[in-house]
């Protein structure tokens, strides 16, 4: 990382592009969940590289730009249901020894077209614990996979809100972490904790602030570079 020259009489050009380039490229890119779990257990007839102590990690990355108008939108719930595909932005992509389980939302399952109600959503509840769901489908695929995420101890800072991503909060907080592949009926299944957890792309308060202010927020760097100088 270069330093090249002070720029606004006195402020850092690194100081600069990190305030006012960091928020939109994390914007531009979306959101990604890192996650990696503890030895799993399966039940029943499970895909290769699901089996009984086996470790998976996962990569979920959601597109702002594209997230579905919540479905759901009650006090204290927020459910973004991708439908029968066609909406592009959200990968659910599963590492496991075997090789990757790739689960894109634009060939979601239709919940209205299958009894057990499945399709690819993102689910925010406060109630007042957190809980936070990824679920993924994909056509022709006989099992789906699911990150859940709970908070069931006050202060409850899974989430500050109901809006996916500026709510989410400390994934770390949780009380409660499993990740989940099975099929429909829950016949067949694998499932594990989880053991790490990071985020990446959502813009901080400040960031954003930053982006509101715009012309006024570059004015003030000026005033305090002259003042500095």
């Amino acid at each position: 990382m270069i330093m090249e020259r002070n720029v606004l009489g006195g402020c850092p050009r690194l100081v600069l592009w990190t305030m006012l380039h960091v928020a939109p490229l994390g914007i531009a890119q979306g959101v990604v969940i890192h996650f990696t779990t503890a030895p799993g257990l399966s039940v029943g007839v499970t895909p290769s590289g699901f089996s009984n102590g086996s470790v998976v990690t996962g990569h979920i990355h959601v597109d702002p730009a594209t997230l579905p108008n919540p479905s759901r939108p009650l006090a204290g719930l927020s459910l973004y249901e991708y439908g029968s595909g066609g909406i592009a932005g959200y990968e659910f992509d599963v590492y496991t020894s075997a090789g990757r389980v790739h689960y894109d939302a634009f060939n979601s399952l239709d919940p209205s077209q299958n009894i057990f109600n499945l399709g690819s959503r993102i689910l925010l509840q406060e109630r007042p614990e957190d809980y936070l769901y990824f679920t993924a489908t994909e056509l022709g695929f006989p099992f789906y996979a699911e990150l859940q995420l709970q908070d069931l101890a006050a202060p409850f800072t899974l989430l500050n809100g109901t809006g996916f991503p500026g709510s989410v909060g400390d994934l770390n907080a949780r009380t409660f972490g499993l990740f989940v592949y099975q099929d429909a009926p829950g016949e067949n299944y694998f499932q594990a904790s989880i053991n790490s957890i990071s985020i990446e792309g959502v813009p901080e308060p400040g960031f954003m602030a930053l982006l509101l202010l715009g012309g006024s927020t570059v004015a003030f760097l000026r005033s305090r570079g002259r003042n500095a100088a």
